[in-house]
């Protein structure tokens, strides 16, 4: 189910990937949530800033993800697909580039 309690910084991005519909979410906190949309659950917490993310923004095939924060960093992150019972779940791999 889907926390309505967390503090949300009103950034909402989805990420689509074969079969895979999942959003983004940037937190005051600096963390980016993702949910999976079929499901209404939380796939994975990411620590991606030391205070509110700004921005976000999704490329349009899916593959990567760009935040900006409180904190004056702006971070690359790629996404990755895995296998979790036999279903595609769109998943945050690694921080690449924080400028």
């Amino acid at each position: 189910m889907i926390d309505r309690s967390a503090a949300l910084a009103g950034l909402i991005n989805t990420i689509s990937r074969g079969r895979c519909t999942q959003i983004a979410v940037g937190t005051k906190n600096g963390e980016i949530l993702i949910y999976d949309l079929a499901s209404a659950s939380l796939v994975e917490t990411v620590k991606a800033h030391a205070g509110t993310v700004w921005s976000m923004h999704i490329r349009p095939d899916g593959c990567a993800l760009v935040t900006g924060g409180a904190d004056k960093d702006v971070k690359f992150w790629d996404i990755e697909e895995k296998q979790v019972n036999g279903d595609d779940v769109c998943r945050r791999a690694t921080n690449r580039i924080s400028a």
